[in-house]
C-alpha cells in the first residue's frame, strides 16, 4: 500500500472506547487508500468506502459528544463545532472533489 495512516500512541486520549473508534477511522481511511491502488475495483468501491467512512464518522461524533456531555467536558462546545464543520463543510467538499474527479487516486489521497 502506497499511502497510509499510521496509528501512534500519541493519538490516544486515554478513553478506550473513543481510542478504539479513532483507530477504526484510521483503518477505514487505509482501506480507501488500498482501493485507490486497485484500479480494477473502480469508483463504486470507493463510493461505498466513502459512504461507510461518513456513516461511521457521524456515528462516532454523536457517541463522542454524548460521552463529553456525560463527563461535563470543558471543551465540548469547541469540539462539537469541529465535528459540525467537518460534517457540513469539509466532508461535502471532499465528496464533491471525489465525484468530479471520478474517484481519481489523487482525490482519494486528498480525502
Amino acid at each position: 500500500m502506497g499511502n497510509h495512516l499510521i496509528w501512534e500512541d500519541r493519538f490516544k486520549i486515554g478513553i478506550e472506547v473513543i481510542d478504539k473508534e479513532h483507530k477504526k477511522l484510521f483503518h477505514i481511511i487505509n482501506k480507501l487508500f488500498a482501493f485507490s491502488e486497485q484500479e480494477a475495483k473502480g469508483p463504486w468501491v470507493c463510493q461505498e468506502g466513502i459512504k461507510y467512512f461518513k456513516e461511521h464518522a457521524l456515528e462516532h461524533f454523536a457517541e463522542e459528544e454524548a460521552y463529553m456531555k456525560s463527563v461535563s467536558y470543558e471543551g465540548f462546545a469547541t469540539h462539537k463545532r469541529l465535528h459540525e464543520d467537518f460534517s457540513m463543510r469539509t466532508l461535502p467538499a471532499l465528496e464533491k472533489e471525489l465525484e468530479q474527479s471520478g474517484y481519481a487516486k489523487d482525490a482519494i489521497h486528498h480525502f
